[in-house]
């Protein structure tokens, strides 16, 4: 009973996820976006926290009625050796709730070789993406968002950039803690290829229904995503 006591939140996920992105350019913005989202399973929309502006940066319909000048930063290693940071902040500019962020990832050091193996020196490799967005309350429970970034990729000496953008609207049921919204994310296209070439990669586009549900008499919340309808 002890332990049971402990648990301050229960989370039962369903994920569903049937896109393959080998052959995407920018796959990063598919990384989650806060420490939190990674341990929910990544793909998880539906994440609104009032004081955690972070997950505006997947999902723009989150924003909260109150919006506040807090700075959210969030450090997450997602896989091995790769560290990501993102930094947002909302703001209110004659009525209209806005933020602005920055998303960066560090792939680390890589060996240069030549042809026989002999080590040249280290190259890195690095991503960003700088966000801004806004979004519109249309009534107590229904917020529609949108978001657009600007995409700059680093491989050794070579280069890429793309914009892309992500568009969302979110049901929020206070009374029934229950929000429901629907996102496509990472609409765009490459504007500049690593060998400056006309051989353009799709960007890794997604379509995602989330559901949360927070249980009145009980200390777990039901995350339930469908990716890639």
């Amino acid at each position: 009973m002890k332990l049971i006591s402990t648990i301050l939140s229960l989370i039962i996920i369903l994920t569903i996820n049937a896109q393959n992105y080998v052959n995407s350019s920018f796959a990063f913005l598919n990384i989650p976006v806060s420490a939190k989202q990674l341990a929910l399973g990544s793909d998880i929309i539906t994440l609104k926290e009032d004081n955690n502006s972070t997950n505006l940066i997947n999902n723009p319909s989150l924003i909260s009625e109150n919006v506040n000048k807090n700075i959210s930063l969030s450090h997450t290693i997602p896989f091995h050796k790769v560290n990501m940071s993102n930094i947002t902040c909302p703001f209110v500019i004659k009525k209209y709730n806005l933020f602005a962020g920055l998303q960066y990832v560090n792939y680390g050091k890589f060996a240069e070789t030549d042809i026989t193996g002999t080590e040249l020196g280290n190259f890195r490799a690095t991503d960003y993406s700088f966000v801004i967005g806004t979004a519109k309350h249309l009534d107590s429970s229904f917020t529609l968002g949108i978001n657009i970034k600007l995409l700059v990729s680093s491989i050794y000496s070579y280069n890429s950039t793309g914009i892309s953008t992500n568009a969302g609207i979110s049901y929020n049921n206070k009374k029934n803690k229950l929000i429901i919204s629907l996102l496509m994310r990472n609409y765009g296209k490459q504007i500049k290829t690593y060998n400056n070439d006309n051989n353009k990669q799709k960007l890794p586009l997604e379509y995602h229904i989330g559901i949360a549900k927070s249980m009145k008499n009980a200390p777990f919340s039901l995350y339930i995503n469908i990716s890639n309808i």
